[in-house]
């Protein structure tokens, strides 16, 4: 069918297009590491987890409502019907980061003496001018999405904005612009999208972009679906704890620790493709009523996540300092707080297919309980053992969150399907795992040159001499092209 053709597709384009902006994005924070240091890091952490929270109120979900709307309205009223709702949506939300920014710049002074913070004034100013320029991109690439203009999003969206980003960044600290580098990255970043931006709009739709207008019902259904989203926004991502732990970490603690964080969870990516596959394959199984296929896709699925994550989730538990020492020597007081994220992580892997059976058998409102739930375990640990363990505090209350929020999305998908995400098969990555953990373990060397190569290959071996399960032979058909 033309519809699936279409989803395979774009589905590809996106995950290849996420893998880019990744890769981009670990370039961008080493280049960062080396050349400014954690205490600029973790500066611009703090202000920018602040503007992304203020981000999240001038959007208010209307994101959300985009995606959702933009094809319906294409169907009700043909081509280019739902541009009036994008004109909408981007003044809605432009307006908002306005008038959010300008509180921001003029409380700043306020805010940082309330938590002794002087030094970052002129950082959280620049950022709330960056706010309004920053939503721009975001709003537009939704947009494209609606309209199933993907590989428009992709090119601009996770190709040209992370290499502007590096770039920029490069420029600034080599015009000598070293304390306000980061923070100024975002304003040109900013600056140049919009104007990349204004230029696909002008070749995309043209002069159909000022036809029309919403009607006053119509605004008030995309807001009724729109602020919901809100408090999930609000609640997901990192942004929570780093404001958290800036108000007790100096300011190079709090980079060291927001660079462990971004290592911890390198291997997401392999979360977002496979569980990308794994979405409609539930769907389908489970509206067919097919629980035996979808106990053993769902099984295998976990195996899979378990086989790509378990060795990253080994080398950042074992040889965190060595993986630290890598974006610069301060870094490598981290390895501890690199350590027990990933642990965190590493149970997150076991059980991560959790998460799409909650959402695909029509549970989503699960989601923002979770995320609320993780939310407020983050805080409360938070709060509790930073003042007291400083990075390793705010690392303890990552992992704390992460290991509740899945203890409750096992209990919940076993309460909707009947059946746990484990099999008696997960003994072999964990067996190929424990062989190249002991191979390396007696190597005389430490370096991550010689280590890595030499643990992958024992660990692939292992798995190769382990072979494929039933389970997985059985799940291959459902990859292939139709």
């Amino acid at each position: 069918m033309k519809e699936l053709k279409l989803v395979a597709k774009g589905g590809l384009l996106s995950l290849t297009g996420d893998a880019v902006n990744y890769a981009l994005s670990y370039v961008f924070l080493f280049v960062a590491a080396h050349l400014l240091g954690a205490g600029p890091l973790g500066a611009y952490y703090w202000v920018f987890a602040i503007t992304g929270l203020l981000g999240e109120f001038a959007d208010c979900g209307t994101g959300q409502g985009l995606i959702y709307f933009g094809p319906r309205l294409e169907t009700a009223k043909g081509s280019n019907g739902s541009l009036p709702l994008f004109r909408f949506v981007l003044r809605f939300t432009l307006t908002n980061a306005i008038i959010l920014g300008a509180l921001l710049f003029v409380l700043a002074p306020q805010i940082t003496a309330r938590f002794n913070r002087p030094e970052l004034l002129t950082l959280l100013r620049l950022c709330s001018v960056a706010l309004p320029l920053g939503l721009f991109w975001p709003i537009l690439y939704k947009y494209c999405v609606a309209r199933f203009q993907i590989v428009a999003g992709i090119i601009y969206g996770d190709i040209v904005r992370p290499v502007i980003r590096v770039l920029s960044l490069l420029l600034l600290i080599g015009l000598g612009f070293r304390s306000v580098a980061l923070v100024g990255t975002e304003l040109l970043v900013g600056l140049l999208l919009i104007g990349l931006g204004i230029g696909l709009i002008a070749r995309l739709w043209g002069k159909s972009l000022l036809a029309g207008g919403m009607t006053g019902q119509e605004k008030k259904e995309l807001l009724a679906y729109s602020l919901p989203f809100l408090p999930l926004n609000l609640a997901r991502g990192e942004r929570a704890i780093v404001i958290v732990a800036g108000l007790f970490l100096a300011a190079a603690d709090l980079g060291v620790f927001g660079v462990a964080l971004k290592i911890a969870a390198l291997a997401q990516v392999i979360l977002t493709g496979l569980n990308f596959v794994f979405r409609p394959l539930v769907a389908q199984l489970y509206a067919a009523n097919d629980l035996a296929t979808l106990k053993t896709v769902y099984r295998a699925i976990t195996r899979w996540i378990f086989i790509l994550t378990l060795p990253l989730s080994f080398f950042f538990i074992v040889y965190s300092a060595e993986v630290l020492a890598l974006f610069g020597t301060g870094f490598a007081s981290g390895a501890v707080a690199l350590a027990i994220i990933s642990g965190g992580y590493l149970f997150e892997f076991g059980t991560s297919a959790t998460q799409v059976i909650i959402n695909m058998t029509g549970r989503s409102w699960l989601s923002l309980f979770n995320q609320l739930v993780y939310l407020l375990v983050v805080l409360v640990f938070g709060m509790a053992m930073i003042p007291a363990l400083g990075v390793n505090g705010a690392a303890a209350a990552v992992a704390a969150g992460i290991v509740v929020v899945n203890l409750f999305r096992l209990y919940q998908s076993w309460r909707i399907v009947g059946f746990l995400p484990y099999s008696f098969y997960l003994w072999k990555p964990l067996a190929a795992m424990l062989a190249a953990g002991l191979t390396v373990y007696f190597l005389p060397l430490r370096s991550l040159a010689v280590v890595l190569p030499v643990y992958l290959s024992v660990y692939l071996a292992g798995l190769l001499c382990l072979r494929l399960t039933e389970e997985d032979r059985q799940l291959i058909p459902f990859f292939r092209p139709r």
